[in-house]
C-alpha cells in the first residue's frame, strides 16, 4: 500500500465511491419497489436490508482507505503541486517582465529613429 501513487489512490477512491453510488441506487430502487404491493414489500425490504449492509461495508472500506492513505498524503501532494504552480507562475512573470523590458527598448529605438529622421528633414 505504501508504494501506491496518487493516481492509484484516487482510482481506489473512485472505485469505492462508484460502488457506494451503485449501492445507493440499488437502495433507492429497493425503496421504490417496496411501495408497489404488499406481497413484494417483504422481498423489497429484504433487498433493502441487504443493500444497507453492503453500503455500511463500503463506508467502512472508505474509512480504512482514509486511515491508510490519510489526508496527510493528499495534503503533501497538494503542497508539492502548489509549490510547482508557484514556480511556474514566477517563471511566467519573469518572462513577461523580460518581454516588456525588450518591448520598451524597441519602441524607444523606433521613436528615436522617427524623431531623428524628422529633425534632419525639417
Amino acid at each position: 500500500m505504501a508504494g501506491k501513487t496518487q493516481g492509484d489512490r484516487l482510482h481506489d477512491l473512485e472505485a469505492i465511491v462508484n460502488k457506494m453510488h451503485e449501492r445507493l441506487s440499488a437502495l433507492g430502487n429497493a425503496v421504490d419497489a417496496s411501495n408497489t404491493t404488499q406481497k413484494e414489500a417483504g422481498e423489497s425490504q429484504h433487498q433493502a436490508d441487504h443493500e444497507i449492509v453492503n453500503l455500511k461495508a463500503l463506508v467502512d472500506e472508505l474509512r480504512r482507505w482514509t486511515q491508510v492513505n490519510g489526508n496527510n498524503a493528499l495534503n503533501t501532494d497538494f503542497a508539492v503541486l502548489k509549490e510547482r504552480m508557484g514556480k511556474l507562475e514566477a517563471g511566467q512573470e519573469k518572462i513577461s517582465n523580460r518581454f516588456w523590458t525588450l518591448a520598451i527598448v524597441v519602441v524607444g529605438a523606433i521613436v528615436g529613429a522617427i524623431v531623428t529622421f524628422l529633425a534632419r528633414t525639417l
